[in-house]
């Protein structure tokens, strides 16, 4: 059975998997620091894996140094921070849940790294994606996943030599909220080493109680809870809950600034509960950082993070298209 949750102790190793080690964030500064000193959280070394586009697999395990033009796919996984993993073998949709609705395996679009590099076509200088086994709130409450984040953006920057604005920050769902912590940690304290864009599919980016009163938090449709609660409180641990409506760090769409922000690729559905704060955010993004910057797709009917799951045709192709052609002209 492959592995659904994430373990940040170890590489679990299998066929085709090119896991690395990635060592523990230096330094930290700023009000994260602070964050980490009030929650305790430490620096830790974690699991990476890499994923190859198939035209580009090969036996070493030695991974190859950034060439001059290549661009990288960061991914930050799903899973409302307790749940899901950054393992390749990771399966979104249970095999259980497959027989039970008579879907096919090849019906399953798969975590959101395996779609953009097996199913979009990124164009000839994406060959790779990178994604960190950043730590569950059920080990470790904020700001510990963004520390995580940042390791993995200084291991492909200073180890592999990718250069900042060749990397493509992806996230999905709760990684779509980590993705927008990291890129304003390094907005804010580090802006030559910012990313050169971001693409979020479904971001979780509000997680106060007034994010949960929209009128998109009353569709039915949806297979995510509309009562996040629990999870967010998981998540702040021994921080204030409060953080939860006040802090640019917690609830972006809610009480963020987004000047300087990379050039950004937003999707969601217009039937998932997070459709309202996708949109608010969306709205100040745009506000922010340009109209020309940042890009919106809204799926007809569709559910939270439907990219992920199972087809909907035409629906998913031509997504699938939008996305490589804003890929391919960055």
């Amino acid at each position: 059975m492959n592995p659904p949750y994430s373990d940040h102790r170890a590489i679990r190793e299998g066929p085709s998997i090119h896991g690395i080690w990635v060592n523990a964030l230096s330094d930290l500064v700023g009000e994260i620091q602070e964050l980490a000193q009030e929650a305790n959280v430490q620096p830790i070394p974690l699991p990476g894996y890499w994923l190859y586009r198939k035209d580009a697999e090969g036996a070493s395990r030695i991974v190859e140094l950034a060439r001059d033009e290549e661009k990288v796919l960061y991914s930050l996984h799903g899973g409302g921070y307790f749940g899901l993993s950054a393992h390749p073998s990771t399966q979104v949709v249970p095999e259980e849940s497959l027989r039970i609705s008579d879907r096919k395996s090849d019906d399953v679009c798969g975590p959101a790294h395996k779609v953009l590099l097996r199913k979009v076509d990124c164009g000839p200088h994406v060959r790779r994606i990178f994604s960190i086994e950043y730590r569950l709130s059920t080990c470790a409450p904020f700001p510990a996943q963004l520390i995580d984040a940042l390791a993995g953006y200084h291991y492909l920057v200073h180890t592999v030599g990718f250069k900042p604005d060749n990397i493509i920050v992806e996230g999905d769902s709760a990684g779509g909220h980590l993705t927008l912590s990291l890129a304003r940690y390094l907005v804010e304290h580090i802006p030559k080493m910012k990313p050169g864009a971001l693409l979020l599919f479904s971001p979780w980016c509000d997680l106060s109680v007034q994010g949960q009163d929209t009128e998109s938090m009353l569709f039915e449709g949806d297979y995510i809870p509309r009562d996040t609660s629990n999870s967010v409180r998981l998540l702040m641990g021994s921080l204030k809950i409060q953080m939860a409506s006040t802090s640019r760090w917690i609830s972006p769409a809610r009480v963020g600034r987004f000047e300087g922000f990379p050039k950004t690729l937003i999707l969601a559905g217009s039937a998932e509960v997070l459709r309202d704060q996708i949109r608010e955010l969306t709205g100040k993004m745009k506000r922010d950082s340009g109209e020309e910057n940042i890009d919106y797709v809204e799926i007809e009917d569709a559910v939270h993070d439907t990219l992920v799951l199972v087809r909907r045709e035409p629906e998913t192709r031509k997504t699938f298209e939008r996305i490589a052609e804003w890929i391919r002209e960055l």
